[in-house]
């Protein structure tokens, strides 16, 4: 189950800088970059609308970037509707590419932390549904660091993409909801 947009009490969007998304061929994998523990439902909605409001009013994007974001006991939140572009793998990147960024700091630094088990468990559910949805393979699986300079989504973060990429492409992606 995905939160609708509306629980986190977004701002409205500026369709002005909005662009209508095609048909998603991809899906790139994120972190906010920022340390982040709260599962509290406020708390994470907090989250949300501080990553709109810098999206909005520092980078001038027409609404939060992600389509999808992830905290930290696996709640997956509806970001940017599917039917806008997303802003958040730079440039033509973004043409045909799924956000999803998971809430917390994936770096080796002093304010690092691990993915949780519940954030992986969802983002490998909502990759794979998404994938199904919309007949796309697995070769399209990215992290942001595929497409730009940066080490998003962070090298605890990576390396766990990369290998739900590698079981996708192999068929042998498993669901970790299955596994409970």
């Amino acid at each position: 189950a995905v939160e609708p947009r509306q629980s986190w009490r977004p701002r409205s969007p500026n369709p002005r800088n909005l662009e209508v998304m095609q048909q998603p061929t991809r899906v790139t994998i994120h972190h906010s970059a920022m340390y982040f523990r709260d599962t509290r439902p406020a708390a994470c909605a907090a989250q949300i609308q501080r990553i709109q409001r810098e999206h909005m009013q520092v980078r001038g994007y027409g609404d939060i970037g992600y389509h999808f974001l992830i905290d930290p006991s696996g709640r997956v939140w509806e970001g940017r509707e599917l039917r806008w572009q997303g802003a958040h793998a730079s440039g033509e990147h973004n043409v045909g590419n799924i956000g999803i960024c998971l809430l917390g700091n994936f770096l080796r630094s002093r304010d690092g932390q691990g993915p949780t088990s519940e954030q992986l468990a969802s983002m490998e559910r909502l990759v794979v549904e998404l994938m199904q949805r919309f007949r796309i393979s697995g070769e399209a699986l990215h992290c942001h660091s595929d497409f730009k300079a940066t080490e998003c989504p962070g090298p605890r973060l990576a390396p766990l993409v990369q290998q739900l990429a590698r079981e996708l492409r192999h068929g042998s992606a498993h669901l970790a909801a299955g596994d409970d």
